[in-house]
């Protein structure tokens, strides 16, 4: 269901970008020098046996969470639930799981179907007014203006034409 006021676009904007800061602190903020692979805390918290991985999947649960909080469909919350079982049954095979766990990224992929899923809800808030729109009021007023004055002179004209002047 779209939203239906201004606080509700707000409240989903701002829950985007918690969860988009999250995603980051969790899946790619930092950077290996020299190669550029990013990895997060959820990559660190897999290097421990089995509790890390599990640790990692209940912070995932957060985005399922807040997906839910927001009223997403059934759908898309079976499909982020989905990202995050493959990263855990993927990250607890013995080694080759963490670098999975850096490949897979789970909880950017779910910010990106919950932001695509919201942005297709939403309308736009304001389109941009095409420019030829914004110049009509200043060539509304130059027209106004010489119509004015085009009427002035032809008055004096007139006046001094039939004697007034």
């Amino acid at each position: 269901m779209p939203p239906q006021s201004p606080v509700d676009r707000q409240q989903i904007e701002n829950a985007l970008k918690r969860l988009d800061r999250l995603s980051t602190w969790l899946d790619s903020r930092y950077r290996i020098p020299g190669i550029g692979v990013r990895f997060g805390w959820d990559s660190l918290l897999g290097l421990i046996p089995v509790a890390g991985d599990i640790a990692g999947s209940l912070l995932s649960l957060y985005f399922i969470y807040e997906a839910w909080r927001i009223k997403a469909p059934s759908q898309l919350l079976i499909k982020m639930g989905g990202n995050v079982a493959v990263e855990l049954a993927g990250g607890a095979i013995p080694i080759l799981g963490d670098l999975f766990d850096v490949y897979w990224k789970s909880n950017r992929r779910n910010v990106v179907l919950l932001r695509e899923h919201l942005e297709a809800l939403l309308p736009p808030e304001h389109p941009p007014m095409p420019k030829r729109f914004q110049l009509s009021g200043w060539l509304l007023r130059l027209l106004v203006g010489l119509l004015v004055i085009t009427g002035a002179l032809f008055s004096v004209y007139a006046l001094r034409l039939y004697g007034g002047l």
